[in-house]
């Protein structure tokens, strides 16, 4: 009997594109965990049923409200323990309005969409106590995220500092925007949820998913 860690990936409606893109993250959770992957909202309640150590939510079909039912045992599994993760296509393509509207209404969060761009995020000196001793956090990454804006402070894992700098051509605006942040971590009942805002698949979001999780890069 494995005694590796087990994760679920809730893929509905997964886009061909998403294998090729997160090879990087599927490679790591093939190499330290059981991961599975459903595809169909038909299947997700069977796989929670089976307690996965974590579950990956990697496109915005999951947020839509004609699976309200599946929001309710996702909920569910995270107060009673479980973690559970935004991220892969998820910030990229999702509309801003049903990201906002997912987290005020499933979760009790207001939490609002906030900038997109390329830029320098700083690791967090406050961030939640699982991911304090976490050596495989790299101190700063550059990536191009859609943020969270309106999340707890303490609950900020990645964010900007004065010293950021907004990395793409033609655009002009500021990037320090303290009251944002691309990868939130957030306690819930006695499990977590968790937010990465990376659209691009950098290699440094696989560490972060995996610290998230528990798990070595």
């Amino acid at each position: 009997m494995s005694s590796k860690k087990t994760v679920l990936l809730i893929s509905l409606g997964k886009p061909h594109i998403f294998d090729e893109q997160y090879h990087e993250l599927l490679s790591a959770l093939k190499a330290h965990t059981s991961y599975t992957e459903v595809t169909l909202s038909t299947d997700v309640a069977s796989a929670l049923s089976k307690k996965p150590n974590g579950v990956l939510i990697t496109n915005p079909n999951f947020a839509r409200v004609q699976h309200s039912a599946l929001h309710e045992k996702i909920v569910s599994y995270v107060k009673s323990g479980g973690t559970v993760i935004y991220c892969g296509l998820y910030p990229g393509i999702i509309a801003p309005a049903l990201l906002e509207k997912h987290f005020e209404t499933v979760w009790g969060l207001p939490w609002k969409v906030g900038s997109y761009n390329r830029t320098m995020f700083f690791l967090a000196q406050q961030r939640p106590a699982l991911l304090q001793h976490k050596a495989d956090l790299a101190e700063e990454l550059e990536i191009k995220a859609v943020r969270i804006k309106g999340a707890n402070p303490m609950d900020f894992v990645y964010t900007t500092t004065p010293d950021s700098r907004v990395e793409e051509l033609g655009k002009a605006e500021v990037a320090h925007k303290p009251d944002e942040a691309a990868v939130v971590f957030t306690s819930i009942g006695s499990g977590h949820m968790g937010y990465i805002g990376d659209v691009e698949a950098e290699n440094e979001t696989t560490d972060i998913v995996m610290a998230m999780l528990g798990l070595p890069a």
